[in-house]
């Protein structure tokens, strides 16, 4: 689970600085330009705006499984272990096999 969680405060991470990035880039962009960057900050400031809007729902979704999971997993501990250890083993076998 701990590789899980660091990936995922990676992914949040990265997506946190491109926000930034783009954001600081939105406000360098402002003041005397022509028409053409201004359709273009404009167009930027908007697809911003949706992904913003995207990967919060996308990180709700993600905690609301990743809450699910556990709770199925404390619910039922031994078909989660004998399904772990059957995929294993499926695994294994898939993986030795020439």
């Amino acid at each position: 689970m701990t590789d899980t969680a660091e990936i995922k405060e990676k992914l949040r991470g990265g997506f946190s600085d491109l926000i930034k990035d783009t954001q600081a880039l939105l406000n360098a962009i402002g003041g005397d330009v022509d028409e053409r960057t201004k359709e273009a900050r404009a167009k930027l400031a908007e697809s911003l705006e949706i992904a913003k809007k995207k990967y919060s729902l996308i990180d709700e979704d993600f905690r609301h499984r990743v809450q699910r999971t556990d709770e199925i997993i404390h619910q039922y501990p031994y078909h989660a272990v004998g399904i772990s250890f059957a995929f294993g083993m499926l695994l294994g076998l898939v993986l030795t096999k020439k």
